[in-house]
């Protein structure tokens, strides 16, 4: 079973914690599942496995000769927004953005019968003005054929709603969890 989890942490510009909260992580997109499909399935034509972009257009990741050797240089992003709707299988942006980092840490815990994985990312608001953050989004960053892409594979909303103040740092994390 794969559970996931996004944890919310508020720091002021010093360091120090405001706010904390875990929350259960249910949005994995269609996007997920196509591209652990497409590894899984590499023998089998690509069309099956169609990634559908930020900007909502299809890519192909990789053909049904080469397999994925096209694909190279994946990146994991994660991003904050306020958008409002409620996450939908067939997500492929998050719905407003406030602000985004390319993942600072990763880490895994496994010890048998449980894997996890987790990834980090520290975004300071420096628009001016407070955030209201009510979404976050995992993304995966893929190069291949020289073009480079953003895939969502996760949208999760924020509720209650999440105050970043100007000047403070929102961390996310998202953790999945695998156990047998």
């Amino acid at each position: 079973m794969i559970r996931a989890r996004v944890t919310i942490e508020v720091k002021s510009p010093d360091g120090k914690r405001k706010f904390k909260r875990t929350y259960k992580a249910n949005s994995f997109v269609r996007n997920f599942l196509r591209l652990l499909g497409g590894f899984v399935m590499a023998k089998y034509p690509v069309d099956n496995w169609k990634l559908i972009d930020s900007v909502g257009a299809d890519e192909v990741a990789g053909t049904a000769n080469d397999d994925q050797a096209n694909l190279q240089n994946s990146e994991v992003m994660i991003l904050v927004g306020n958008g409002t709707t409620a996450p939908h299988i067939h997500d492929h942006t998050i719905e407003a953005l406030l602000g985004y980092s390319l993942v600072l840490a990763t880490s895994e815990f496994d010890s048998n019968p449980v894997y996890e994985i987790f990834w980090q990312v520290s975004i300071q608001n420096t628009d001016g003005v407070p955030w209201e953050v009510k979404e976050t989004a995992l993304y995966v960053r893929v190069k291949w054929d020289g073009t480079t892409e953003q895939i969502m594979i996760a949208r999760d909303k924020i509720d209650p709603l999440v105050d970043v103040a100007d000047g403070d740092f929102v961390n996310v994390t998202y953790g999945l969890r695998s156990s047998v």
